[in-house]
C-alpha cells in the first residue's frame, strides 16, 4: 500500500492527475473512443489513417505527436497498453468506462 493514500499497480503509484492530464487531450480522446470500438489490437498506422486532421496536419507529424505525447499518456494512465516496439495499441479494461464517461459528460448541458 503506498504511503500517499494512491493505488499501487505493478510496483508503483498510479497518479490521478495523469489520467486528467491524458483525458484532456482531444487526441487522447478520439484515441479511447476509437480503441473502444475495437476488440483486438491497433497498429499505429490505423490510428495515424483515423485521426481527424483539423489544422492540414502531416501523417508524419500526427506519428511523432502519438509516439511521443498521445500514446505514451494514455499508457502512463493505464487507459492503453501501448507497445512501442511493435507499433500497436491495445484497450484496456477502462477503456469502455473511461469513454462511457467522456460521453456522458459532452452531453451534459451547461
Amino acid at each position: 500500500m503506498s504511503t500517499n493514500n494512491q493505488p499501487q499497480r505493478e510496483g508503483r503509484t498510479v497518479q490521478p492527475l495523469s489520467s486528467f492530464q491524458a483525458l484532456a487531450d482531444s487526441r487522447c480522446q478520439f484515441v479511447l473512443s476509437y480503441l473502444s470500438q475495437r476488440s483486438n489490437t491497433v497498429s499505429v498506422d490505423e490510428l495515424v489513417e483515423r485521426i481527424p486532421r483539423p489544422n492540414e496536419e502531416t501523417p508524419a507529424t500526427i506519428r511523432l505527436s502519438l509516439y511521443h505525447a498521445q500514446l505514451p499518456k494514455l499508457a502512463d494512465a493505464e487507459l492503453i497498453q501501448y507497445d512501442a516496439k511493435q507499433e500497436t495499441v491495445e484497450r484496456t479494461a477502462m477503456t469502455g468506462q473511461v469513454v462511457a464517461i467522456l460521453d456522458r459528460a459532452r452531453s451534459i448541458k451547461p
